[in-house]
């Protein structure tokens, strides 16, 4: 993760877990660990009620489709 790490201007993390202690929190840790600071935007389940669903509408909802994903790369990049 550190090499993958060195030379970028920004991290994006997906996970369709929780965000709190999540993979993007660990990344944030290792990263505030090693003294690089760069910007590190999480993508992932917000810590409030998820209501019940179809998995695709759940990564609909919360843009964890490769079109949201893509669309907050895009964000990101303005």
């Amino acid at each position: 993760i550190l090499n993958a790490v060195k030379n970028a201007k920004y991290v994006v993390t997906v996970e369709e877990g929780v965000l709190e202690g999540g993979f993007g929190s660990a990344i944030l840790e290792l990263l505030s660990d090693e003294g690089i600071n760069i910007p590190i935007h999480r993508l992932g389940i917000p810590s409030e009620f998820v209501e019940q669903g179809k998995r695709s509408e759940l990564l609909e909802k919360y843009g964890l489709t490769a079109e949201g994903i893509y669309k907050t790369c895009q964000q990101i990049l303005k």
